[in-house]
Protein backbone atom coordinates (compact mmCIF):
# COMPACT_ATOMS: atom_id res chain seq x y z
CA UNK A 1 0.00 0.00 0.00
CA UNK A 2 1.36 3.74 -0.99
CA UNK A 3 2.20 5.82 1.82
CA UNK A 4 -0.08 9.18 2.14
CA UNK A 5 1.65 11.72 0.22
CA UNK A 6 3.33 14.54 2.57
CA UNK A 7 1.30 17.44 3.89
CA UNK A 8 3.61 21.14 3.05
CA UNK A 9 3.06 23.08 5.60
CA UNK A 10 2.44 26.62 4.33
CA UNK A 11 4.62 28.87 6.65
CA UNK A 12 7.96 29.88 7.86
CA UNK A 13 10.38 28.16 7.28
CA UNK A 14 9.87 26.23 4.35
CA UNK A 15 7.64 28.34 2.11
CA UNK A 16 7.57 32.09 2.80
CA UNK A 17 10.90 33.50 2.69
CA UNK A 18 12.08 37.38 2.56
CA UNK A 19 12.94 36.89 -1.23
CA UNK A 20 9.46 35.36 -1.63
CA UNK A 21 7.96 38.76 -0.12
CA UNK A 22 10.13 40.52 -2.54
CA UNK A 23 8.71 39.13 -5.59
CA UNK A 24 5.06 39.00 -4.24
CA UNK A 25 5.80 43.25 -3.65
CA UNK A 26 6.78 43.61 -6.53
CA UNK A 27 4.88 41.42 -9.16
CA UNK A 28 2.17 42.63 -7.38
CA UNK A 29 2.60 46.16 -8.31
CA UNK A 30 3.82 45.22 -11.68
CA UNK A 31 0.57 43.52 -12.39
CA UNK A 32 -1.13 46.40 -11.11
CA UNK A 33 0.19 49.06 -13.38
CA UNK A 34 -0.29 46.52 -16.88
CA UNK A 35 -3.03 45.37 -16.33
CA UNK A 36 -5.66 47.13 -13.34
CA UNK A 37 -7.36 50.22 -13.71
CA UNK A 38 -9.36 51.40 -10.28
CA UNK A 39 -11.63 52.99 -12.64
CA UNK A 40 -12.91 50.36 -14.51
CA UNK A 41 -16.37 49.88 -13.55
CA UNK A 42 -17.41 53.08 -14.30
CA UNK A 43 -16.33 53.10 -17.93
CA UNK A 44 -17.12 49.54 -18.34
CA UNK A 45 -20.85 48.99 -19.88
CA UNK A 46 -22.75 46.54 -20.59
CA UNK A 47 -21.37 43.13 -22.31
CA UNK A 48 -17.98 45.08 -22.68
CA UNK A 49 -18.48 45.19 -26.44
CA UNK A 50 -16.41 48.14 -27.65
CA UNK A 51 -16.41 50.26 -30.48
CA UNK A 52 -13.42 50.07 -33.42
CA UNK A 53 -12.62 53.69 -32.44
CA UNK A 54 -12.20 52.73 -28.87
CA UNK A 55 -10.52 49.36 -29.54
CA UNK A 56 -8.19 51.39 -31.77
CA UNK A 57 -7.95 54.08 -29.02
CA UNK A 58 -6.91 51.40 -26.14
CA UNK A 59 -4.57 49.76 -28.57
CA UNK A 60 -2.63 53.10 -29.49
CA UNK A 61 -2.51 54.74 -25.72
CA UNK A 62 -0.58 51.11 -24.68
CA UNK A 63 2.20 51.09 -27.71
CA UNK A 64 2.98 54.70 -26.39
CA UNK A 65 2.52 54.15 -22.64
CA UNK A 66 6.01 55.14 -21.17
CA UNK A 67 4.40 54.09 -17.52
CA UNK A 68 4.19 50.30 -19.85
CA UNK A 69 7.66 50.62 -21.11
CA UNK A 70 8.96 51.49 -17.60
CA UNK A 71 7.44 48.59 -15.82
CA UNK A 72 8.33 46.17 -18.20
CA UNK A 73 11.73 47.02 -18.07
CA UNK A 74 11.81 47.11 -14.85
CA UNK A 75 10.25 43.45 -14.25
CA UNK A 76 13.39 42.33 -16.75
CA UNK A 77 15.47 44.08 -15.60
CA UNK A 78 14.30 42.59 -11.78
CA UNK A 79 14.84 39.04 -13.24
CA UNK A 80 17.74 39.57 -14.68
CA UNK A 81 19.54 40.38 -10.63
CA UNK A 82 17.23 37.62 -9.54
CA UNK A 83 19.06 35.17 -11.93
CA UNK A 84 22.46 36.34 -11.33
CA UNK A 85 22.12 36.48 -7.80
CA UNK A 86 22.87 33.69 -5.68
CA UNK A 87 22.17 31.28 -8.04
CA UNK A 88 21.17 27.44 -6.25
CA UNK A 89 19.21 25.51 -8.45
CA UNK A 90 20.14 27.14 -12.17
CA UNK A 91 18.00 26.33 -14.87
CA UNK A 92 18.59 23.12 -17.37
CA UNK A 93 16.95 22.02 -20.03
CA UNK A 94 15.05 19.00 -19.18
CA UNK A 95 13.42 17.36 -22.08
CA UNK A 96 11.42 17.86 -24.82
CA UNK A 97 8.89 20.32 -23.12
CA UNK A 98 12.14 22.59 -23.01
CA UNK A 99 12.77 22.50 -26.40
CA UNK A 100 9.27 22.87 -27.51
CA UNK A 101 9.18 26.60 -25.12
CA UNK A 102 13.19 27.61 -26.55
CA UNK A 103 11.10 26.93 -30.03
CA UNK A 104 8.53 28.93 -29.77
CA UNK A 105 10.38 32.05 -28.29
CA UNK A 106 12.81 31.54 -31.41
CA UNK A 107 9.84 31.50 -33.50
CA UNK A 108 8.25 34.26 -32.31
CA UNK A 109 10.97 36.32 -32.19
CA UNK A 110 11.74 35.27 -36.11
CA UNK A 111 8.52 36.53 -37.17
CA UNK A 112 9.47 40.14 -37.04
CA UNK A 113 10.94 39.52 -39.88
CA UNK A 114 7.87 38.99 -42.01
CA UNK A 115 5.29 41.05 -39.89
CA UNK A 116 3.47 43.70 -41.23
CA UNK A 117 4.65 46.15 -39.12
CA UNK A 118 7.62 45.27 -37.86
CA UNK A 119 8.19 48.30 -35.32
CA UNK A 120 5.01 46.57 -33.36
CA UNK A 121 5.87 42.95 -33.85
CA UNK A 122 9.38 44.19 -32.46
CA UNK A 123 7.29 45.74 -29.28
CA UNK A 124 4.96 42.88 -28.76
CA UNK A 125 8.29 40.18 -28.71
CA UNK A 126 10.32 41.91 -26.74
CA UNK A 127 7.49 42.65 -23.86
CA UNK A 128 6.94 39.43 -24.20
CA UNK A 129 10.75 38.48 -23.91
CA UNK A 130 10.38 40.23 -20.59
CA UNK A 131 7.52 38.84 -19.34
CA UNK A 132 8.93 34.86 -19.96
CA UNK A 133 12.30 36.26 -18.03
CA UNK A 134 10.40 37.64 -15.30
CA UNK A 135 8.71 33.86 -15.31
CA UNK A 136 11.99 32.04 -15.65
CA UNK A 137 13.33 33.88 -12.24
CA UNK A 138 10.52 32.71 -10.20
CA UNK A 139 10.48 29.06 -11.58
CA UNK A 140 14.65 29.19 -10.93
CA UNK A 141 13.98 30.98 -7.32
CA UNK A 142 11.17 29.45 -6.30
CA UNK A 143 8.89 25.85 -5.74
CA UNK A 144 6.07 25.48 -7.12
CA UNK A 145 4.09 25.86 -3.88
CA UNK A 146 5.75 28.92 -3.43
CA UNK A 147 4.52 29.78 -7.15
CA UNK A 148 1.01 29.40 -5.68
CA UNK A 149 1.48 31.50 -2.69
CA UNK A 150 2.30 34.23 -5.10
CA UNK A 151 -0.47 33.72 -7.34
CA UNK A 152 -2.60 33.52 -4.22
CA UNK A 153 -1.74 36.88 -2.59
CA UNK A 154 -1.24 38.97 -5.92
CA UNK A 155 -4.90 37.64 -7.26
CA UNK A 156 -5.94 38.15 -4.20
CA UNK A 157 -4.85 41.61 -3.68
CA UNK A 158 -6.44 42.27 -6.77
CA UNK A 159 -9.94 41.07 -5.41
CA UNK A 160 -9.87 43.37 -2.60
CA UNK A 161 -8.95 46.29 -4.55
CA UNK A 162 -11.74 45.75 -6.97
CA UNK A 163 -14.09 45.34 -4.22
CA UNK A 164 -13.07 48.80 -2.60
CA UNK A 165 -12.98 50.13 -6.05
CA UNK A 166 -16.30 49.47 -6.94
CA UNK A 167 -18.06 50.46 -3.43
CA UNK A 168 -16.31 53.67 -3.59
CA UNK A 169 -17.07 54.26 -6.99
CA UNK A 170 -20.95 53.43 -6.30
CA UNK A 171 -20.92 50.69 -8.86
CA UNK A 172 -20.79 47.62 -6.48
CA UNK A 173 -24.65 46.52 -7.31
CA UNK A 174 -24.82 42.76 -7.21
CA UNK A 175 -28.81 42.52 -6.58
CA UNK A 176 -29.39 44.36 -9.64
CA UNK A 177 -30.76 42.53 -12.65
CA UNK A 178 -27.83 42.25 -15.26
CA UNK A 179 -25.02 43.26 -12.44
CA UNK A 180 -21.05 41.60 -13.76
CA UNK A 181 -18.54 42.49 -10.67
CA UNK A 182 -15.70 44.24 -12.89
CA UNK A 183 -13.71 45.06 -9.70
CA UNK A 184 -10.51 46.62 -11.57
CA UNK A 185 -10.54 44.83 -15.63
CA UNK A 186 -13.05 43.47 -18.07
CA UNK A 187 -15.14 40.59 -16.11
CA UNK A 188 -13.87 38.52 -18.55
CA UNK A 189 -10.33 39.05 -17.62
CA UNK A 190 -10.53 39.33 -14.55
CA UNK A 191 -12.65 35.91 -13.74
CA UNK A 192 -9.15 34.76 -14.80
CA UNK A 193 -7.32 35.82 -11.80
CA UNK A 194 -10.65 35.42 -9.57
CA UNK A 195 -10.17 31.22 -10.60
CA UNK A 196 -6.74 31.41 -10.31
CA UNK A 197 -7.30 32.43 -6.86
CA UNK A 198 -9.86 29.95 -6.21
CA UNK A 199 -7.66 27.12 -7.47
CA UNK A 200 -4.74 28.22 -5.39
CA UNK A 201 -7.03 28.26 -2.34
CA UNK A 202 -8.56 25.20 -2.73
CA UNK A 203 -5.25 23.18 -3.29
CA UNK A 204 -3.55 25.11 -0.13
CA UNK A 205 -6.41 24.55 1.92
CA UNK A 206 -6.27 20.87 0.92
CA UNK A 207 -2.66 20.33 1.81
CA UNK A 208 -1.63 23.01 4.28
CA UNK A 209 -1.64 22.44 7.87
CA UNK A 210 -2.29 25.79 8.85
CA UNK A 211 -4.30 28.68 8.42
CA UNK A 212 -6.50 26.50 5.73
CA UNK A 213 -9.84 28.57 7.49
CA UNK A 214 -8.28 31.62 5.66
CA UNK A 215 -7.92 29.83 2.32
CA UNK A 216 -11.37 27.90 2.52
CA UNK A 217 -12.49 31.43 3.41
CA UNK A 218 -10.77 33.02 0.98
CA UNK A 219 -11.71 30.33 -1.54
CA UNK A 220 -15.74 31.04 -1.12
CA UNK A 221 -14.96 34.87 -1.36
CA UNK A 222 -13.43 34.21 -4.83
CA UNK A 223 -16.42 31.57 -6.15
CA UNK A 224 -18.91 34.20 -4.35
CA UNK A 225 -16.99 37.02 -7.16
CA UNK A 226 -16.42 34.50 -9.68
CA UNK A 227 -20.14 33.87 -10.05
CA UNK A 228 -20.88 37.56 -9.81
CA UNK A 229 -18.84 38.22 -13.25
CA UNK A 230 -21.34 35.92 -14.93
CA UNK A 231 -17.98 35.27 -16.92
CA UNK A 232 -19.14 31.20 -18.42
CA UNK A 233 -15.81 30.47 -19.97
CA UNK A 234 -14.24 30.50 -16.53
CA UNK A 235 -16.47 29.62 -14.49
CA UNK A 236 -16.50 26.26 -16.83
CA UNK A 237 -13.40 25.98 -17.12
CA UNK A 238 -12.64 26.32 -13.40
CA UNK A 239 -15.34 23.23 -12.45
CA UNK A 240 -13.69 21.28 -15.25
CA UNK A 241 -9.99 22.24 -13.62
CA UNK A 242 -11.42 21.82 -10.31
CA UNK A 243 -12.97 18.39 -11.04
CA UNK A 244 -9.04 17.45 -12.73
CA UNK A 245 -6.90 18.19 -9.60
CA UNK A 246 -10.20 16.30 -7.33
CA UNK A 247 -9.66 13.42 -9.40
CA UNK A 248 -6.28 13.09 -9.00
CA UNK A 249 -5.60 13.76 -5.22
CA UNK A 250 -9.04 11.39 -4.16
CA UNK A 251 -8.91 8.18 -4.01
CA UNK A 252 -10.87 5.37 -5.78
CA UNK A 253 -13.65 5.03 -3.69
CA UNK A 254 -14.01 8.53 -2.40
CA UNK A 255 -14.33 9.26 -6.72
CA UNK A 256 -16.61 6.77 -7.01
CA UNK A 257 -19.04 7.20 -4.35
CA UNK A 258 -19.17 10.90 -4.92
CA UNK A 259 -20.06 10.36 -8.45
CA UNK A 260 -22.88 7.83 -7.64
CA UNK A 261 -24.21 10.55 -5.04
CA UNK A 262 -24.36 13.16 -7.95
CA UNK A 263 -26.34 10.96 -10.66
CA UNK A 264 -29.04 10.16 -7.53
CA UNK A 265 -29.21 14.12 -6.62
CA UNK A 266 -29.76 14.97 -10.09
CA UNK A 267 -31.97 12.01 -10.71
CA UNK A 268 -34.28 13.09 -7.70
CA UNK A 269 -34.28 16.61 -8.52
CA UNK A 270 -35.31 15.77 -12.01
CA UNK A 271 -38.38 13.34 -10.69
CA UNK A 272 -39.54 16.05 -8.42
CA UNK A 273 -39.04 19.23 -10.77
CA UNK A 274 -39.25 17.61 -14.56
CA UNK A 275 -38.66 19.89 -16.52
CA UNK A 276 -38.08 22.93 -14.48
CA UNK A 277 -34.87 21.46 -13.38
CA UNK A 278 -33.88 21.16 -16.71
CA UNK A 279 -34.48 25.17 -17.18
CA UNK A 280 -33.14 26.06 -13.77
CA UNK A 281 -29.81 23.79 -14.34
CA UNK A 282 -29.12 25.70 -17.74
CA UNK A 283 -30.09 28.99 -16.29
CA UNK A 284 -27.37 28.27 -13.70
CA UNK A 285 -24.98 27.10 -16.27
CA UNK A 286 -25.49 30.01 -18.12
CA UNK A 287 -24.92 32.22 -14.72
CA UNK A 288 -28.44 34.59 -16.05
CA UNK A 289 -26.83 35.58 -19.17
CA UNK A 290 -29.81 34.22 -21.77
CA UNK A 291 -30.03 35.82 -24.77
CA UNK A 292 -30.02 36.01 -28.61
CA UNK A 293 -26.50 36.00 -28.51
CA UNK A 294 -26.42 32.32 -26.97
CA UNK A 295 -25.96 31.01 -30.09
CA UNK A 296 -23.30 32.56 -31.58
CA UNK A 297 -21.42 32.95 -28.22
CA UNK A 298 -21.72 36.73 -27.72
CA UNK A 299 -20.80 36.80 -31.56
CA UNK A 300 -17.25 34.94 -31.77
CA UNK A 301 -18.54 32.82 -34.19
CA UNK A 302 -19.05 35.25 -36.17
CA UNK A 303 -15.58 36.74 -35.81
CA UNK A 304 -14.12 33.35 -35.85
CA UNK A 305 -15.61 33.12 -39.26
CA UNK A 306 -14.54 36.53 -40.68
CA UNK A 307 -10.87 35.57 -39.56
CA UNK A 308 -10.15 32.51 -41.20
CA UNK A 309 -9.77 34.06 -44.43
CA UNK A 310 -6.93 36.06 -43.35
CA UNK A 311 -5.60 32.35 -41.63
CA UNK A 312 -6.02 31.35 -45.39
CA UNK A 313 -3.83 33.51 -46.67
CA UNK A 314 -0.54 32.95 -44.39
CA UNK A 315 -1.52 29.58 -43.15
CA UNK A 316 2.22 28.75 -42.14
CA UNK A 317 3.80 31.92 -40.78
CA UNK A 318 1.17 34.36 -39.90
CA UNK A 319 1.14 38.06 -39.41
CA UNK A 320 3.74 38.01 -36.79
CA UNK A 321 3.79 37.61 -33.14
CA UNK A 322 0.44 39.05 -31.86
CA UNK A 323 0.35 41.91 -34.51
CA UNK A 324 -2.72 40.79 -36.46
CA UNK A 325 -4.93 43.04 -34.91
CA UNK A 326 -3.54 46.52 -36.84
CA UNK A 327 -6.03 49.28 -36.72
CA UNK A 328 -7.28 48.08 -40.36
CA UNK A 329 -7.82 44.52 -39.90
CA UNK A 330 -9.98 45.67 -36.48
CA UNK A 331 -12.15 47.90 -38.74
CA UNK A 332 -12.18 45.30 -41.68
CA UNK A 333 -13.03 42.48 -39.49
CA UNK A 334 -16.21 43.83 -37.31
CA UNK A 335 -17.74 45.35 -40.31
CA UNK A 336 -17.40 42.16 -42.15
CA UNK A 337 -18.39 40.02 -38.83
CA UNK A 338 -21.34 41.70 -37.92
CA UNK A 339 -21.52 44.71 -40.44
CA UNK A 340 -21.16 47.58 -37.37
CA UNK A 341 -18.77 49.46 -35.17
CA UNK A 342 -18.53 46.82 -32.86
CA UNK A 343 -15.13 45.83 -32.62
CA UNK A 344 -14.52 41.72 -32.38
CA UNK A 345 -11.02 42.21 -30.51
CA UNK A 346 -8.27 39.30 -30.51
CA UNK A 347 -10.81 36.99 -32.22
CA UNK A 348 -12.43 35.63 -28.66
CA UNK A 349 -9.99 32.82 -29.10
CA UNK A 350 -6.74 32.45 -28.24
CA UNK A 351 -5.98 29.47 -30.17
CA UNK A 352 -6.87 31.59 -33.58
CA UNK A 353 -4.87 34.74 -31.96
CA UNK A 354 -2.19 31.98 -32.35
CA UNK A 355 -2.63 31.26 -35.74
CA UNK A 356 -3.13 34.54 -37.15
CA UNK A 357 0.28 35.66 -35.27
CA UNK A 358 2.91 32.70 -35.59
CA UNK A 359 1.20 30.64 -37.88
CA UNK A 360 -0.16 26.77 -37.64
CA UNK A 361 3.36 25.61 -36.95
CA UNK A 362 4.16 28.07 -34.28
CA UNK A 363 0.99 27.62 -32.54
CA UNK A 364 0.96 23.94 -33.01
CA UNK A 365 4.51 24.26 -31.11
CA UNK A 366 2.53 26.30 -28.21
CA UNK A 367 -0.71 23.97 -27.79
CA UNK A 368 1.86 20.40 -27.61
CA UNK A 369 4.11 22.67 -25.80
CA UNK A 370 1.09 23.18 -23.37
CA UNK A 371 -0.15 19.24 -23.58
CA UNK A 372 2.96 17.82 -23.07
CA UNK A 373 3.49 19.76 -20.06
CA UNK A 374 0.28 18.45 -18.64
CA UNK A 375 1.01 15.29 -19.10
CA UNK A 376 3.78 15.74 -17.56
CA UNK A 377 2.55 17.40 -13.69
CA UNK A 378 0.01 14.05 -14.11
CA UNK A 379 3.13 11.31 -14.24
CA UNK A 380 5.32 13.66 -11.95
CA UNK A 381 2.04 13.41 -9.39
CA UNK A 382 2.20 10.21 -9.81
CA UNK A 383 5.33 9.04 -9.44
CA UNK A 384 5.98 11.68 -6.57
CA UNK A 385 1.88 11.69 -5.16
CA UNK A 386 2.83 15.78 -4.18
CA UNK A 387 -0.27 17.38 -4.84
CA UNK A 388 1.30 20.60 -6.04
CA UNK A 389 1.59 18.58 -8.89
CA UNK A 390 -1.89 17.89 -9.22
CA UNK A 391 -2.43 21.76 -8.89
CA UNK A 392 -0.31 22.52 -11.83
CA UNK A 393 -2.13 20.10 -14.18
CA UNK A 394 -5.39 21.95 -12.82
CA UNK A 395 -4.29 25.90 -13.68
CA UNK A 396 -2.97 23.99 -17.14
CA UNK A 397 -6.01 22.70 -18.24
CA UNK A 398 -8.35 25.91 -17.00
CA UNK A 399 -6.01 28.08 -19.42
CA UNK A 400 -6.37 25.58 -22.20
CA UNK A 401 -10.09 25.85 -21.65
CA UNK A 402 -10.23 29.70 -21.31
CA UNK A 403 -8.27 29.82 -24.72
CA UNK A 404 -11.44 28.18 -26.66
CA UNK A 405 -13.55 31.11 -26.41
CA UNK A 406 -10.84 33.99 -24.78
CA UNK A 407 -7.71 35.94 -25.97
CA UNK A 408 -6.08 34.33 -22.59
CA UNK A 409 -2.74 33.95 -24.42
CA UNK A 410 -2.44 37.46 -25.74
CA UNK A 411 -3.46 39.78 -22.95
CA UNK A 412 -0.85 40.21 -20.14
CA UNK A 413 -2.75 38.75 -17.00
CA UNK A 414 -1.37 37.40 -13.14
CA UNK A 415 -2.63 34.08 -14.47
CA UNK A 416 -0.77 34.18 -17.69
CA UNK A 417 2.31 34.90 -15.59
CA UNK A 418 2.16 32.09 -13.11
CA UNK A 419 1.28 29.49 -16.33
CA UNK A 420 4.36 30.37 -17.77
CA UNK A 421 6.47 30.27 -14.21
CA UNK A 422 4.60 26.46 -13.54
CA UNK A 423 5.93 25.67 -17.30
CA UNK A 424 9.68 26.97 -16.76
CA UNK A 425 9.49 25.04 -13.71
CA UNK A 426 8.31 21.94 -15.73
CA UNK A 427 10.57 22.33 -18.79
CA UNK A 428 14.02 23.98 -17.13
CA UNK A 429 13.38 23.25 -12.81
CA UNK A 430 16.74 21.70 -11.72
CA UNK A 431 14.85 20.71 -8.42
CA UNK A 432 14.73 16.78 -7.73
CA UNK A 433 12.68 17.95 -4.86
CA UNK A 434 9.76 16.40 -7.09
CA UNK A 435 10.93 13.09 -6.60
CA UNK A 436 9.64 12.48 -3.30
CA UNK A 437 10.23 9.04 -1.56
CA UNK A 438 6.63 6.82 -1.58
Amino acid sequence: MKEPYPKPVVGPPRVLSASLWVFVVFLTIVFFLLTQDVFHSVKWQGEGLSTVDEVIAAANHSHNSLLRRVVLFSLGGFAVVSLLWRRRNPLRINGLLAHLIIFFLLWAGLSVAWADDSAMAFRKVVAFALLALGAAAVAERFSIRQVMFLAFVSCGLFLVVGVFAEIALGTFHPLQSGYRFCGTNDPNVGSWALATLLLTAVALASTADRHRGIFLATALGALGFLLLSRTRTSFAAFIFALGSYWSLVSSRPRKIAFTLSLISIGCLAYLVLGDEFVSGAWHGILLGREGPDTSTLSGRILFWNACLPYIAKRPLLGYGFDCFWTPQRVVEISYNAVGSNIAGGWAFNGYIDLVLGVGLGGAGVYVLALGLAIKRSIFRFKTSRNPDYAFVCSLLIFYCLVMLTEGISSVFSMTQFTVFALLAQLGFGNNPAWRLKR
